[in-house]
């Protein structure tokens, strides 16, 4: 991987510190290629990221990875605050 990778047991991403890559969370394990992909394109592109490592909760990628459909699956997302509270 690239420098910029950290090596925390677990780790929550940061508001204002990039996008966050999935690596893996208690129900998933991303796929290693589209990880690695995903990092290849921000690196290139300057996009700062950190990694998402949680030995609790899940995210879509779960189902998606059970429903038997053949693909690397890996999840980018933007870190938010507050995301069920009422405007």
């Amino acid at each position: 991987m690239t420098s910029q990778v950290r090596n925390p047991r677990k780790k929550n991403t940061c508001l204002g510190k990039g996008a966050g890559i999935k690596i893996l969370d208690a129900r998933s394990i991303c796929d290693p290629r589209m990880v690695r992909y995903l990092l290849q394109v921000a690196n290139k592109h300057l996009i700062p990221w950190q990694p998402d490592i949680k030995e609790v909760g899940g995210t879509d990628t779960e189902a998606l990875q059970r429903s038997g459909h053949r693909g690397a699956i890996a999840a980018p997302y933007l870190p938010l605050r507050a995301t069920f509270t009422k405007l």
